[in-house]
């Protein structure tokens, strides 16, 4: 784990990495006392299956397994078309992005398109 600060208008921005094996994520922790206390995906890559998602969502699980933990009917034949598939989550301002190759996930990125900051892990 490594935090960094940003300052910012008179205010510090704290941000925390997380790391284990080849993933990684950026979180932004609120500070604010009027804000709830939170954290916020600010960026990640998950690239092997020692991370899993409480979903259970995991590296190398099988197109038709992801498919099944998001919709309850997704046709077959559009399974094995797709090599990325984006969930962009309009409330919360973070994608998802999830890449197969050979009917199997290899990777998941996050990104947070309007952070307004370019941050680095």
């Amino acid at each position: 784990m490594k935090t960094k600060y940003i300052k910012e208008d008179n205010r510090t921005f704290p941000f925390v990495t997380l790391s284990k094996g080849n993933n990684r994520l950026l979180l932004y922790f609120a500070t604010d006392p009027e804000e709830l206390v939170q954290s916020n995906i600010m960026k990640g890559e998950i690239n092997d299956s020692s991370v899993i998602f409480t979903n259970g969502v995991r590296i190398g699980m099988s197109t038709g397994d992801f498919y099944n933990q998001f919709f309850k009917v997704f046709p077959l034949a559009l399974q094995h078309r797709y090599k990325t598939v984006v969930f962009d989550y309009c409330v919360d301002d973070i994608k998802h992005i999830y890449d197969f190759k050979n009917d199997k996930l290899t990777s998941v990125r996050f990104s947070h398109p309007n952070a307004g900051w370019n941050l680095e892990y």
